[in-house]
């Protein structure tokens, strides 16, 4: 082998090494308590109950800028919220369909809306259908495609202009109203939530 080759080597497996670090490094975020401005009281939706969050699950998040929480109506309908928000580390956001498979759920369908995801599951601990809907936001940015969130925010880093944003899962089980009902509970909060989301990051 001639001294070129094994120069190239070399620096290409410094320059592969330092892309790979590059692509897997997540910088953990100290909260701002951005997530916990979201109101206690949205559309005809209460909260009832605020999830306590586990440094495990905050370290897993890449953030602590987050909350868990339940929210009910007055007929005692339950909808679960997670919301992330991030600074400049928007690699800390992952496709919410990770956390769900992860929870013993099975995804049965998933499809794209204006402006958000929807996730029909299957939990097989309890035997039920499980809706969530989801959104990835910013002050200009309001979608459910993890590839239409990356491509708005990797070349914003790539020159140093990042800029903040969130995930929000809006979520509830299906009862014996049926699941379009559940849908609908999920899209009346997430509709109401819209003023308090983009507030966020303004």
């Amino acid at each position: 082998m001639t001294r070129g080759a094994k120069i190239s080597i070399a620096l290409l497996w410094i320059v592969g090494s330092f892309t790979l670090w590059l692509s897997s490094y997540r910088p953990f975020t100290g909260t701002r308590g951005v997530a916990k401005s979201l109101p206690a009281r949205i559309g005809a939706y209460s909260l009832s109950y605020d999830t306590p969050m586990t440094d495990r699950q905050f370290r897993l998040l890449g953030t602590d800028d987050a909350i868990w929480r339940t929210y009910t109506d007055a007929d005692g309908h339950e909808i679960y919220v997670v919301l992330v928000c991030h600074a400049e580390n928007w690699k800390s956001i992952h496709p919410p369909d990770i956390c769900l498979r992860g929870s013993n759920m099975v995804i049965t369908e998933d499809q794209q809306r204006d402006g958000h995801g929807e996730l029909v599951l299957f939990s097989r601990d309890r035997r039920s259908d499980y809706v969530s809907l989801y959104r990835y936001g910013a002050a200009d940015l309001a979608t459910g495609s993890y590839l239409g969130f990356f491509l708005h925010h990797a070349p914003r880093a790539l020159f140093r202009a990042a800029v903040g944003g969130y995930l929000v899962r809006v979520e509830t089980w299906v009862d014996a109203d049926g699941r379009e009902a559940a849908v609908r509970r999920c899209e009346s909060f997430l509709e109401a939530a819209e003023p308090h989301l983009r507030a966020l990051n303004p």
